[in-house]
């Protein structure tokens, strides 16, 4: 027994309540104390943050669900470029399926691509559509 504590539990007790990541007791025992987020101290963990909103992203304007204060679920961003994406969002980049669209004044759409994203990029399966009426309908890889 160590001298510094008076039995096995006081040992347990103050080494557990020492403000550490994590405490050795013996080498075959780490406690991980690494504090969750609280609410109102019930030691449940909170549910993260989420809403519908607008966000301002390097490429455009985004509508939609925001997590964490990103574009992360299903939303529509309006590009610098005139083009416009609608679909879904991970991390502030479209990611999985989605349709890109060609603005043309204001009550004319031309499809660009329909299909999966992933990480801003067409990848999986796809089809893209030329301005001419031609199309290509396969999978890409990014």
């Amino acid at each position: 027994m160590d001298p510094d504590f008076s039995d096995e539990e006081d040992r347990y007790e103050r080494i557990c309540h020492q403000p550490s990541k994590s405490n050795v007791i013996n080498p075959d025992e780490v406690i991980d104390l690494t504090p969750l987020r609280k609410k109102d101290d019930t030691g449940i963990e909170e549910p993260r943050s989420s809403t519908n909103g607008t966000l301002k992203l390097d490429d455009g304007v985004y509508t939609g669900e925001i997590l964490d204060g990103r574009a992360n679920g299903r939303g529509v961003l309006m590009k610098w470029d005139g083009h416009r994406y609608e679909g879904e969002f991970i991390n502030d980049m479209p990611d999985g399926k989605g349709i890109l669209l060609r603005l043309h004044g204001s009550n004319s759409t031309e499809k660009i691509y329909e299909g999966r994203f992933l990480e801003n990029k067409f990848d999986g399966q796809g089809t893209f559509y030329w301005s001419d009426g031609s199309r290509y309908q396969g999978t890409w890889k990014n």
